[in-house]
């Protein structure tokens, strides 16, 4: 996975073959972050006639010979791509025509599908559509032709799995095997950025936003504010920490942050019970790290606003957490009511707000209240053995790291809970979402969509639950070179 900074990527297994709807050399933001095309899925090369790399199984050839080392893709501006094919150290390949390199275009939305060729205009040197112009830098022999493929891991999936793709000719290359790719669309150029921040899309009128699940995502409020002290805030990047937390408050309505922003329009979507709450984390630690009393200040109104609109008690709230997957409807993990993480969230949210309230020197409309509803969220969550994921649910599950990561809980009973957690969740590669004791564990995340979803939030290790456990446990005692031995390290690796 390669991004280009502007909501635009590159997708593909390490052998180059197209198993995914989502695969492809190059998909573009054609309104960056939003409105996401799959442009280039890939290309067939040829050598004396002879097919030596393509990403299609059904073509019968690897996706790369022998005769080469690899493949390397990258991305150059003005929003263009380029692809490089080398050929293997001290192999002395000899070939009377040049090579013929034959791109493969799906030209398509992310989340769709081709159905025949028909949905190509082929004019000469160009495919249109959408309103997106792709230019080849070179000349090319118009031969358009349909090609049928099945993607075979969302064949296996239950997924649609059936796609045209278009080859719209042939392009000879005398010199290094490689191709470039342009496109022009609304937005004219994109900036210069560093590959090891391939969340942060800078998006038009200097706005910033965060894409924290690719490819298949795009602008969630609870993944951008759980990644921005991570990415952004803990790296020293506090302008861009800023830009993001901006860009989604500038989307407030009526104290409440979007769930999301539509992939296709940017248009934003609410009825989270958690995304708004989220801002607490963000928001505190972006504190912690600078004491910027100037955006905070800016920042202040909308979050009177989402306090004020969230009431003086311990929340009530519907199904939509983070763990809201449904099936037929309904959820197959329903959190309503009181969940824990969200009232940690919330507590977490009201002391933050007396606290902003002490520094501008505000009138606090709850001052006080943080701490009264700490008694009452410790009286109603701890079960004598953890603390329950809601109060109707009493099964070991990992939210709770987030109210052990934030909130000032009961030592003993912190120890407890973490000790369990430890024994049955943890895992190197991410925190369970439930204990395999449960009957209703799932071992493997795996099958076709209604089997997934039933072990998505079941069982399914979550990386980003990690730097929650590894918080809560130093916080409590734990050695914190230990804790990165045993949760950090195995993810950094």
């Amino acid at each position: 996975m390669i991004a280009d900074g502007r909501g635009g990527y590159l997708f593909m297994p390490s052998d180059g073959i197209l198993r995914r709807k989502y695969h492809g050399l190059w998909i573009a933001s054609l309104s960056p972050p939003f409105n996401r095309y799959t442009i280039v899925c890939g290309v067939r090369v040829y050598l004396d006639g002879v097919l030596v790399a393509s990403p299609l199984k059904q073509d019968g050839t690897p996706a790369v010979m022998a005769e080469l080392d690899g493949w390397t893709a990258s991305f150059i501006y003005p929003n263009g791509f380029k692809i490089s094919y080398t050929f293997s150290e001290g192999l002395e390949l000899s070939f009377s025509s040049p090579a013929i390199v034959e791109p493969l275009l799906a030209m398509r939305h992310i989340y769709d599908v081709n159905r025949a060729v028909e949905d190509f205009s082929v004019s000469e040197n160009e495919v249109m559509r959408t309103g997106l112009e792709v230019k080849f830098d070179r000349p090319m022999s118009i031969d358009p032709k349909a090609l049928h493929v099945r993607f075979e891991i969302d064949e296996e999936r239950g997924e649609e799995h059936e796609d045209v793709l278009l080859s719209p000719g042939k392009i000879a290359v005398n010199e290094r095997l490689n191709i470039a790719f342009s496109a022009y669309s609304k937005v004219k150029r994109a900036q210069e950025f560093d590959p090891a921040d391939q969340a942060i899309v800078r998006g038009p009128y200097a706005r910033r936003f965060l894409i924290a699940g690719y490819p298949w995502f795009g602008v969630w409020t609870r993944d951008t504010l759980i990644a921005v002290p991570g990415l952004l805030t803990a790296r020293g990047r506090y302008a861009e920490a800023r830009g993001v937390i901006l860009s989604m408050l500038s989307h407030e309505r009526d104290g409440e942050l979007p769930e999301y922003l539509e992939e296709r329009t940017g248009r934003p979507i609410y009825g989270s019970a958690d995304s708004t709450l989220w801002l607490t984390y963000t928001l505190r630690h972006y504190m912690q790290y600078t004491d910027d009393l100037k955006f905070l200040e800016r920042v202040y109104p909308k979050l009177r606003r989402i306090v004020l609109k969230h009431g003086k008690g311990l929340l009530e709230h519907g199904p939509a957490t983070w763990m809201d997957v449904k099936l037929d409807g309904e959820p197959l993990v329903d959190r309503s009511g009181m969940a824990i993480e969200v009232e940690a969230l919330w507590i977490d949210l009201l002391d933050l707000y007396e606290k902003a309230c002490t520094a501008l020197d505000r009138e606090c409309e709850v001052k006080g209240l943080a701490q009264e509803l700490l008694g009452s969220f410790e009286e109603k969550f701890w079960n004598g053995r953890w603390y329950r994921d809601t109060l109707k649910d009493d099964r070991l599950r990992p939210n709770q790291l987030v109210a052990l990561a934030l909130l000032p809980l009961d030592r003993e009973r912190a120890r407890r809970a973490l000790e369990i957690i430890w024994e049955k969740l943890a895992t190197p590669f991410g925190v369970r979402t439930l204990s395999p004791d449960d009957p209703d564990y799932k071992g493997r995340y795996e099958g076709d969509l209604r089997t997934r979803d039933l072990a998505y939030h079941n069982g399914t290790a979550w990386p980003w639950l990690s730097g929650f456990l590894s918080r809560a446990s130093i916080k409590y005692g734990y050695d914190r070179e230990a804790v990165f031995r045993a949760i950090i390290a195995p993810l950094l690796a």
